[in-house]
């Protein structure tokens, strides 16, 4: 297998590659593999710009995904 593999990647992490044909996405056949995500950061604590810019990407790729109201979120 010199030069090859295979990877379970999310699709938006090798998008680039895909298209640029750096990598080949294989139709998938079997289980379901999404995955729960979350973050969480502390309400009075300082963000970095950084990591402003993280969770603004991050939301936009969410494709409108809300996040629970703070109703659900108390239990």
């Amino acid at each position: 297998m010199a030069g090859m593999g295979v990877a379970v990647l999310p699709a938006v992490a090798v998008a680039e590659e895909v298209s640029g044909g750096q990598l080949v996405a294989l139709p998938w056949c079997g289980l379901d593999l999404s995955v729960v995500t979350q973050l969480a950061w502390h309400k009075d604590k300082w963000l970095s710009p950084a990591l402003r810019a993280f969770l603004q990407v991050t939301r936009e790729m969410m494709c409108g995904v809300e996040p629970p109201s703070r109703e659900d979120r108390a239990g």
